[in-house]
C-alpha cells in the first residue's frame, strides 16, 4: 500500500535533487516568478548648464529676477495659450477613441499577463512532474504539456479567488454598517462578529491558497478542468490543513532566508558607503572605493538574483509536487 505521508526533510531532499539534476527547471522557475527590471535616466547636455551658468554669472543680481520674471512670464502665457487652443481643437470624439484605446491596451496587457503566468506555471509543473519520474523535462515537453492547462489555471486564478474576496467584502461591509448605524448598547454585537469574520476570513484565505496548490496541479498533471479540481482540492486540502500549512510555513521562512542571503552583500556595500559619507568626507579614496563597491554588487545582484529566485521557485515547486503525488489516490476515495 502507498504510503501517503510525507515528512519535510524527505520531500526537501529528493526536490534538492532533481533541480540539481534537471536544471531545465531553473529556467521554468524564473518564467513564474517573472523576474523583469527597468531603467529610466534623463540626459543634460553640458552645453545647457553651461548656459544656465553664463546667464547667472553675465547679469547682476537686481536684473537677473526681472528678466526670468519677464522671459517665463511671457513664454507661460504664450504656452498655456497654445494648450487651450490645442485642446478645444481637437474633436472630443478623438478624445473617447484615445481614452479606449488606452483600456483596450490595459486589458489586452492583463489578459496576456494571466496567460503568460498560467503557461509559466503550467511548465514548471510539468516539467517537475516528469523530473519526479523516470523522464527528463524538456522545454519543448513542458511547454507542450501546459498549454492544454491554460484555461484550467487562469480559471483558478481568478474565479475562487473573486468569489472569496466579493463574499468576504460583503460581510465585512454589512457588519461595520452595522457599527456605525446600530445604538451604542449594541453595538458590541456586530464588532464581535467583525472579529470573528476577520479571524475566519483569514482561514479562508489559507484555505483558498492551500487548494490552489493541488488544484493546479491536478489541472496540469491529470489534465482535469479547473472548477472541478478547485472542489475536489479544497476537500483534501481541508483533510490535510495543518500538515500543508507546516510546510508551506517552512517553505517560506527557507525564502525569506534565501532572500536575505542574496540582499546581504548588497546591504554591506549600502552600509559601508552610508559609514564612508558621514565619517569619511575627507577621505575620497575610500569613499569612491564604498560607491564603486555598491555599484559592482548591485550590477552582480541584478545578473544573479533572478538565477537564485528561479532556482528558489522551481524548488518550492518540486517540493509541493512530490507531495501531490504521495497523496493525489485519495482523490478517487
Amino acid at each position: 500500500m502507498e504510503d501517503k505521508n510525507w515528512s519535510i526533510s524527505e520531500l526537501y531532499s529528493k526536490s534538492w535533487q532533481i533541480i540539481k539534476d534537471n536544471k531545465i527547471l531553473w529556467l521554468f522557475g524564473m518564467a513564474a516568478v517573472g523576474l523583469s527590471s527597468g531603467s529610466s535616466r534623463t540626459n543634460i547636455k553640458s552645453g545647457d548648464i553651461d548656459s544656465i551658468r553664463k546667464f547667472f554669472q553675465n547679469n547682476d543680481p537686481g536684473t537677473t529676477s526681472n528678466k526670468i520674471t519677464q522671459v517665463l512670464g511671457a513664454s507661460t502665457d504664450t504656452f498655456a495659450e497654445t494648450i487651450k487652443n490645442l485642446f478645444f481643437a481637437v474633436p472630443i470624439w478623438v478624445y473617447v477613441l484615445f481614452g479606449l484605446g488606452i483600456l483596450l491596451l490595459i486589458l489586452a496587457g492583463i489578459v496576456l499577463n494571466l496567460i503568460y503566468s498560467a503557461w509559466a506555471n503550467g511548465a514548471l509543473i510539468a516539467g517537475v512532474n516528469a523530473g519526479t519520474g523516470s523522464q527528463k523535462p524538456t522545454i519543448s515537453q513542458s511547454s507542450n504539456n501546459a498549454f492544454p492547462a491554460i484555461k484550467g489555471l487562469i480559471w483558478l486564478n481568478i474565479i475562487p479567488t473573486l468569489i472569496f474576496f466579493l463574499i468576504a467584502a460583503a460581510v465585512l461591509g454589512i457588519l461595520i454598517l452595522g457599527i456605525i448605524l446600530l445604538p451604542s448598547f449594541y453595538k458590541a454585537i456586530p464588532i464581535i462578529l467583525t472579529v470573528i469574520a476577520v479571524i475566519g476570513a483569514f482561514i479562508g484565505w489559507l484555505l483558498l491558497t492551500l487548494t490552489q496548490i493541488w488544484a493546479s496541479r491536478r489541472v496540469v498533471i491529470d489534465g482535469k478542468p479547473g472548477k472541478q479540481s478547485f472542489l475536489t482540492s479544497f476537500k483534501l486540502a481541508k483533510g490535510r490543513f495543518w500538515k500543508m500549512l507546516g510546510l508551506g510555513i517552512v517553505n517560506i521562512l527557507i525564502s525569506l532566508a534565501v532572500g536575505f542571503i542574496i540582499a546581504f552583500p548588497l546591504l554591506i556595500a549600502g552600509g559601508i558607503t552610508i559609514f564612508s559619507v558621514l565619517f569619511s568626507k575627507s577621505n575620497s579614496s575610500l569613499l569612491g572605493f564604498a560607491i564603486l563597491s555598491v555599484i559592482v554588487t548591485a550590477l552582480i545582484y541584478i545578473f544573479i538574483s533572478p538565477i537564485l529566485f528561479g532556482i528558489l521557485n522551481s524548488f518550492k515547486a518540486t517540493v509541493w509536487t512530490l507531495a501531490y503525488n504521495k497523496i493525489k489516490g485519495e482523490y478517487d476515495e
